[in-house]
C-alpha cells in the first residue's frame, strides 16, 4: 500500500504531466572580523557605459584561497551574474563589464572561498539581499573626464610669453601615426596660465590652410574634426598669443592620412588581430611559497561580413579536485548567425539562465521574424567524492569507517567522506519572434540534469525543467519599453533512484494513461518532486519592469514575484520566496551638471510564510528609500560633489517576547564624495575626500543588535612638470557591533610613477602600510567582562615594478613586493611576491 502522502505526490505528478506534456544586512565595507577576512572599500559612483574596476585583499595573506568571486547585476534585476577576480601582487581585482552600467545603478558583493571550504563575504552580513550598492551617473560630465586617466601624450611643450606659463599637450591624433580620414580629430589641451591666453588669437592651420572657422576653442581645448583631407602626410600648426599680443610657441606635429582603399586593403589584409601573454610569479607567504605559470590570449577580427573572436587562459592552479580555472572560448558569426565553442556566458532569460558560465556550444539565428537561441554544455565537471577508509569488525562483522589516511573512527551511514560533484549537463533552447527593435516574443526552456554515472561517491542528482515566456514592446528608439517574462519549474530532487514506476502510479491513482519510464529522456518523475502540490504556484517566477527615458527623466519600474519553490539550476543566485516592486529616476537638472537620483523598493520577503499556519513566523517586509545628488559642474575651480543617502528596514510585525524570529531593525547609510583639482606650485593635483557612514538600530532596543561603521578615505594625485606621478591616501575604517566586536583598520600608501625614453619605459614604486585590531568582549572572564583582541597586526609592503614597451608588439612587465607581516596573536612573517610577464601584440 501506498501512503497518503505518496498519494499526494503522486497526484501532483499527474498535475505536472497535464501542464506540461499534454497543454502544449549591510553591516560593515572594509572587513577583518577574522584571520582570514575580505579588506574592500566599497565604490560609491560610477559613469555609465564605462568598467567598473573592484578591488580587495585578504587579511591575511597566508591562507589558501580556492576563488575571490565578484558577483553583480543591474539594480532591480533579479539575479546576478559573477566573475573571478583576479590575483595582482597583493590584491585581487574584478570587473562589472560596460554593458551592466546602467543609469538605474549596480549592486554587487564578493564571496571569498578557502580551502577548507570556509566561506567569507564582502558585505559579512546578508551580502545578497543587501549588497553593496554604485550610483550611476551620465557618461558626459567633466567629473568623469578628470577623474579616468587620461591617454599619455606623445608630445609635451610649455610655451611661455610675457611671463606667462602656458602647457599645451597633442591628444590626437599622436605625432606620426597612420589614420583613416574618417577617424580623424584634431586635440590639443591647455593648461597652466590658460586665463591669460587670448582665444581670439587662436590660430590652427594643417599644411598651411587655415581651418581656424571650423575649429571649436576653449579655454582649455582646442578641437577639430577635419574634412576632405587627402592621402599622405599632413601638418598641424597652432598658433596663440596672450592678451598683450605676445606669441606663445606655435604647436607642430604632424600624422598621415591612409586612403579608403589602402585602409580597406590594410583591414582586410590585418584579418586578426589581438594580444597573448605569458607570466611567472612565485609568492613566498609564512613558511610556504607557491610558484605558478599563466599564459593566454585573445583575437579578433572580420572578414567581410564575419566577425569573429577568440580567448584563451591556462594556469598552472587548474586542479581536477575543482571546477575548471582555465578558460577557452571560440566565436564567429554575422548579424543573423553565430556560433560559440568553449567556455560561454549565456544571456537567455533573467529568470531562468542570464551569464552563468557554461562549457559547451552556444549559438543563434535571427532572421527578425523568426530567431533561435541555443545552449548546449555543461555547468559543473565530475568531481569524484572521497570514500571512508573501511575495516570489517571481527568480532561483529559491521563495518567501520575511517577518516581516509586517519584512525579516527566516524559513524556513518552513506560511507563517504566527502561528497562528490556530478557532472552537470545543459540543455537550453529560444524561440523568438519579431527583431527587438519594436517587438519580440520568445518561449524559453531550460534542462538542466546531472549525470548519474559521472562519479561513484555523490548524493542527491537533480533533474530540473523550467519553462515560459517572454515579451518585449519598445516605442521611440527604446525610450519607452516594456518587458515581461514568467518561468515555472520541476525539480526532481533526488533521480539515483530513476523514474516511479507505473504500476506505483496504478496503485495509488488508478490506471493511468502513460508510463513515467517513458517521459524519463525529458524528466525524471519520482517522489521527490518539489514542489508537492503545483496548485498554490509555489515554483511560479514573473516579473515586468516598465522604461520611460523623457523630460530629462530615466524611470525604471519593476515588479517581479519568485515562489519559495521555484528552482533554476542554471541560475543558482536568484532571489527567492519575495514578491514586490522597485521604481528609480535619475533627473538631469541645470544643463546636465546636476544629478537627482531617486528610488524606492517595497517587497515581502518569506511569503510562503503567510498561510503556513504558524504564529512564530510571518513574512519580512522590506522598505528602502534612495536619494543622491550628484554635481558635476562645467568650471574646473568648483569640487565634483556626490550625497548618498539610504534608509531601509526590516519588519516581520512579530514580538520579541514571543519568538526569537521576530525582526525589526532600521539602516541608514550615509556617503559623501567629494573631487577638486588644484593648481598649486605650478602642478596640477586631483583632491578626493570620501566619507561612508553605516548605522543599524534595533527596533526592539535590543543593545546587542546595534552596529556602526563608519570610512574615511583621502587621497591626492599630482602631475609634475617631469613625467611623474604620484598618489599619496589614506583610508580608516571602524567598525563596532553593539560594543560586543570592535575592528579597527588603518591604511596609508604612497606611490609614483615615472616614464623614460619617449615613455617606453615605466618605473613605478611604493610604500603600502597597513594596521588592524579587533577585539570582542569576554562575559565569561573571571574578573568580569573585559575586551579581548582576536586580531592584531600591521602590515608594510615595499612595491617596486617597471614596464618596458620593447616596440609596439612586444613589452615586458616586473613586479615584486616585500611584506614585513607582524601578527601580535602568532609571530612575524617575511614575505615576499615576484612576478614578470611577457605581453605581445599583433
Amino acid at each position: 500500500m501506498i501512503s497518503s502522502d505518496n498519494r499526494l505526490i503522486l497526484r501532483s505528478i499527474i498535475i505536472y504531466l497535464a501542464l506540461f506534456f499534454f497543454s502544449g544586512e549591510n553591516l560593515t565595507t572594509a572587513y577583518g572580523q577574522s584571520a582570514s577576512g575580505i579588506i574592500h572599500f566599497p565604490v560609491k559612483t560610477a559613469i555609465e557605459n564605462k568598467s567598473i574596476f573592484i578591488e580587495a585583499k585578504i587579511e591575511n595573506p597566508n591562507v589558501k584561497v580556492q576563488y575571490l568571486r565578484l558577483y553583480y547585476r543591474q539594480k532591480g534585476q533579479s539575479n546576478f551574474q559573477n566573475s573571478d577576480m583576479h590575483e595582482q601582487l597583493d590584491s585581487y581585482i574584478g570587473e562589472i563589464p560596460a554593458s551592466d552600467v546602467s543609469p538605474q545603478g549596480v549592486e554587487y558583493f564578493i564571496m571569498l572561498v578557502l580551502r577548507d571550504q570556509t566561506m567569507v563575504t564582502s558585505p559579512a552580513t546578508n551580502p545578497y539581499y543587501s549588497p553593496h550598492e554604485i550610483t550611476v551617473n551620465a557618461s558626459k560630465s567633466s567629473f568623469h573626464e578628470a577623474e579616468q586617466p587620461r591617454p599619455v601624450p606623445k608630445q609635451k611643450t610649455v610655451a611661455t610669453a610675457g611671463g606667462a606659463n602656458l602647457k599645451t599637450l597633442i591628444l590626437s591624433p599622436d605625432p606620426h601615426s597612420r589614420m583613416a580620414v574618417d577617424e580623424i580629430v584634431i586635440a590639443v589641451s591647455l593648461s597652466g596660465d590658460v586665463s591669460s591666453v587670448d582665444l581670439k588669437s587662436v590660430q590652427l592651420y594643417i599644411d598651411d590652410r587655415k581651418f581656424t572657422g571650423q575649429a571649436k576653442i576653449s579655454p582649455y581645448m582646442i578641437s577639430l574634426v577635419p574634412s576632405n583631407l587627402t592621402a599622405g602626410v599632413h601638418h598641424v600648426r597652432i598658433e596663440l598669443s596672450d592678451r598683450s599680443g605676445n606669441r606663445f610657441d606655435d604647436v607642430r606635429w604632424q600624422f598621415s592620412v591612409i586612403s579608403n582603399q589602402d585602409n580597406l586593403s590594410q583591414r582586410q589584409s590585418s584579418l586578426i588581430r589581438g594580444s597573448a601573454f605569458a607570466e611567472w610569479k612565485n609568492e613566498k607567504f609564512s613558511d610556504s611559497t607557491v610558484t605558478m605559470q599563466n599564459i593566454g590570449a585573445n583575437f579578433s577580427g572580420s572578414y567581410g561580413a564575419i566577425n569573429y573572436r577568440g580567448m584563451a587562459f591556462f594556469t598552472s592552479r587548474e586542479k581536477p579536485g575543482f571546477q575548471p580555472r582555465n578558460r577557452l572560448l571560440l566565436e564567429a558569426g554575422t548579424s543573423w548567425i553565430g556560433i560559440k565553442f568553449g567556455d560561454t556566458t549565456p544571456l537567455i532569460n533573467e529568470l531562468m539562465l542570464w551569464g552563468r558560465r557554461v562549457r559547451g556550444i552556444e549559438a543563434y539565428l535571427k532572421l527578425g521574424f523568426f530567431n533561435l537561441e541555443f545552449v548546449q554544455g555543461e555547468l559543473n565537471r565530475e568531481i569524484e567524492g572521497v570514500p571512508y577508509d573501511v575495516t570489517i569488525d571481527p568480532q561483529t562483522g559491521k563495518k567501520r569507517y575511517f577518516i581516509p589516511n586517519s584512525s579516527t573512527e566516524m559513524f556513518s551511514t552513506t560511507g563517504i567522506y566527502r561528497y562528490g560533484t556530478f557532472k552537470q549537463n545543459i540543455f537550453a533552447l529560444r524561440p523568438s519572434f519579431g527583431g527587438g527593435k519594436n517587438f519580440q516574443f520568445g518561449f524559453n526552456v531550460i534542462k538542466v540534469r546531472d549525470d548519474t554515472s559521472s562519479i561513484q561517491h555523490g548524493a542527491q542528482p537533480k533533474d530540473n525543467l523550467v519553462i515560459g515566456p517572454d515579451l518585449l514592446l519598445a516605442f521611440d528608439n527604446h525610450k519607452i519599453e516594456l518587458k515581461a517574462s514568467a518561468a515555472f519549474s520541476l525539480l526532481a530532487n533526488d533521480i539515483s533512484n530513476g523514474a516511479i514506476t507505473k504500476s506505483e502510479m496504478d496503485s495509488a491513482l488508478g490506471e493511468i494513461p502513460f508510463d513515467p519510464s517513458d517521459f524519463e529522456k525529458y524528466f525524471i518523475l519520482n517522489t521527490s518532486l518539489l514542489p508537492l502540490d503545483p496548485s498554490k504556484l509555489n515554483s511560479l517566477a514573473y516579473q515586468a519592469s516598465f522604461k520611460f527615458n523623457y523630460f530629462n527623466n530615466n524611470i525604471n519600474v519593476i515588479y517581479k514575484s519568485v515562489g519559495s519553490e521555484f528552482y533554476s539550476l542554471a541560475n543558482n543566485f536568484l532571489r527567492k520566496d519575495i514578491k514586490g516592486f522597485s521604481i528609480y529616476d535619475r533627473v538631469r537638472l541645470y544643463r546636465n551638471q546636476i544629478y537627482l537620483n531617486l528610488g524606492y523598493d517595497q517587497y515581502l520577503e518569506s511569503l510562503s510564510y503567510q498561510d503556513d499556519g504558524e504564529d512564530a513566523t510571518e513574512p519580512t517586509a522590506y522598505n528602502a528609500l534612495n536619494i543622491g545628488v550628484s554635481y558635476y559642474p562645467r568650471a574646473r575651480n568648483l569640487p565634483r560633489i556626490n550625497l548618498n543617502w539610504k534608509n531601509y528596514d526590516r519588519d516581520n510585525s512579530l514580538d520579541i517576547t514571543d519568538t526569537p524570529y521576530a525582526v525589526n531593525y532600521q539602516n541608514k547609510d550615509i556617503s559623501l564624495q567629494l573631487g577638486y583639482d588644484i593648481q598649486f606650485l605650478d602642478l596640477n593635483h586631483t583632491l578626493n575626500i570620501s566619507y561612508i557612514t553605516t548605522n543599524r538600530a534595533d527596533g526592539f532596543n535590543q543593545s546587542k543588535n546595534k552596529l556602526a561603521n563608519n570610512i574615511h578615505m583621502l587621497s591626492i594625485r599630482t602631475v609634475y612638470e617631469v613625467p611623474l606621478t604620484t598618489v599619496i591616501s589614506y583610508a580608516s575604517n571602524q567598525n563596532s557591533a553593539a560594543g560586543i566586536t570592535d575592528f579597527n583598520y588603518n591604511m596609508f600608501s604612497i606611490s609614483a610613477d615615472y616614464s623614460l625614453l619617449d615613455r617606453r619605459l615605466n618605473l613605478r614604486g611604493g610604500l603600502n602600510m597597513t594596521s588592524a585590531v579587533g577585539t570582542i568582549m569576554d562575559s565569561l572572564a573571571i574578573n568580569g567582562p573585559e575586551k579581548s583582541d582576536y586580531t592584531d597586526y600591521k602590515r608594510t609592503a615595499i612595491t617596486l615594478g617597471s614596464s618596458f614597451e620593447i616596440n609596439r608588439q612586444h613589452a615586458l612587465v616586473f613586479d615584486m613586493s616585500f611584506i614585513d607581516f607582524n601578527d601580535k596573536q602568532n609571530q612575524r612573517y617575511k614575505d615576499s611576491i615576484i612576478r614578470i610577464r611577457y605581453d605581445f601584440r599583433y
